[in-house]
């Protein structure tokens, strides 16, 4: 099978599996409906057809669809998937925005999915005790559904998160801990967001590595989580979907994606180092090692703290600030090889390869900026203390700047006079004299 022909096959099973699920559809940035789902359009009592090209807000009462601008908005602006809950026509929906990004990494259309869960909300503003949630409505939910206790044990389950993922009799998932379904890669992360939940009530949800009955097997899962009160006890609830096969796609286009970011790196003007969480540089481009004067390889064999004029102690708080923020922008001093130290500006974006968090800097020398900036503020300096009135005005006349010795002489203070014309001082409270020498120095430029 050549290649065109599986990417067609793949292209068909997905889309068959985009109409199996809840409703669904894909829209741009306007709200313009680019691609629907049955079920999506069942929801409208719509055919298909009749869904594309409309305004999906145009669909929705006023306020809902207001409130829904602002988290597609949150979505957009983030990058990140937003997950919320809103109410119309007496039904609950919740709503996951992820969005898409084109070839060129833009986010410009969303991909939603509407879950009508009226009937757990209901049934979760009533339970008093898990038995509240009735098998029934546990099994209808698609995918894994899983209840977890304060001490992180299983307390309900469905059949897909029993026999699919933990793969252990309902007379062992009471004494199974649900963190060890989780991939070690993702173990540490997923264990703060469970602490999130059950301390600050935080609803969270995130893409990881699901173990599949405890392993070597995994597949990747969006599983999501949210903290409820059973008979005064903290309970984590949350779905899990099987996302494994649109990871496989998206991992697909990432390689193609990285194959352009290396062209892009190996080829770009501006100095770009890639340093890892504990600051060693595993990678740089040519126009580093022209600037700093070691070879790539040389840099890649370094530390930052041998480039920067920080204390190794400093670099590494640094590090850890940095990796909680996706773009970070500040100034420091670089050390090159030949020993000249170096204003710089540092534009540091966070980024993950192979599942691990590293920074990726772009580096501007800024040290004939700073000289500028220094001479400037001298001049600065020197015309605040200067003994001959400076007045500074824009072509028309209107004066923008006035020095002390200007406010001393003529009395009038700067706030009094900016914006205003210099024939202001023809008032007749200041000497004719004192105001022609003044306009001469004006003209004078």
């Amino acid at each position: 099978m050549d290649f065109e022909s599986s990417l067609e096959q793949r292209y068909k099973a997905l889309h068959v599996a985009f109409d199996t699920i809840e409703p669904a559809f894909i829209m741009n940035r306007e709200g313009t409906i680019l691609d629907a789902n049955k079920a999506f359009a069942a929801a409208f009592s719509k055919q298909v057809e009749e869904c594309l090209q409309t305004n999906a807000f145009d669909l929705l009462p006023p306020d809902v669809a207001a409130k829904r601008k602002i988290k597609i908005a949150e979505a957009l602006s983030t990058s990140k998937m937003v997950m919320y809950e809103d109410e119309r026509y007496g039904r609950f929906i919740r709503l996951s925005i992820s969005p898409i990004a084109d070839n060129d990494g833009n986010r410009t259309k969303l991909y939603i999915v509407a879950q009508d869960i009226t009937e757990l909300k209901l049934a979760e503003n009533k339970s008093k005790s898990q038995e509240t949630f009735s098998k029934a409505l546990i099994e209808a939910i698609p995918g894994a559904f899983y209840m977890v206790d304060g001490e992180g044990h299983y307390a309900v389950w469905n059949t897909f998160q029993r026999d699919v993922v933990v793969g252990k009799p309902d007379s062992e998932m009471m004494n199974t801990y649900a963190i060890d379904t989780i991939h070690p890669a993702d173990k540490a992360l997923v264990a703060e967001k469970m602490t999130n939940i059950l301390q600050y009530g935080s609803e969270e949800s995130e893409e990881v590595k699901i173990l599949i009955h405890g392993g070597p097997e995994f597949r990747w899962f969006r599983i999501s989580g949210k903290k409820i009160i059973l008979n005064g006890d903290p309970f984590i609830i949350g779905i899990g979907s099987d996302i494994t096969e649109r990871k496989k796609a998206e991992e697909a286009v990432l390689k193609k994606s990285e194959d352009r970011f290396r062209k892009l790196f190996e080829g770009h003007s501006s100095i770009m180092l890639i340093i890892d969480d504990q600051g060693n540089i595993i990678d740089a481009n040519p126009s580093a090692a022209a600037f700093y004067g070691w070879s790539t390889d040389e840099l890649c064999q370094m530390h930052i703290d041998k480039i920067t004029t920080k204390s190794p102690e400093m670099v590494m708080r640094d590090l850890l600030t940095f990796r909680s923020s996706t773009v970070n922008n500040f100034s420091s001093l670089h050390r090159r090889a030949d020993g000249s130290i170096r204003d710089v500006e540092v534009v540091s974006n966070t980024i993950e390869i192979e599942s691990k968090v590293v920074f990726y800097c772009i580096i501007n020398d800024i040290s004939e900026r700073k000289l500028s900036e220094n001479k400037l503020q001298k001049l600065s300096a020197a015309i605040q203390q200067s003994p001959a009135v400076v007045i500074i005005t824009d072509p028309m006349g209107d004066i923008e700047y006035v020095n002390p010795m200007f406010t001393q002489l003529t009395g009038y203070s700067a706030e009094e006079v900016r914006g205003e014309n210099s024939r202001i001082l023809q008032s007749g409270l200041t000497p004719k004299a004192l105001y022609q020498d003044l306009w001469q120095t004006i003209l004078s430029g």
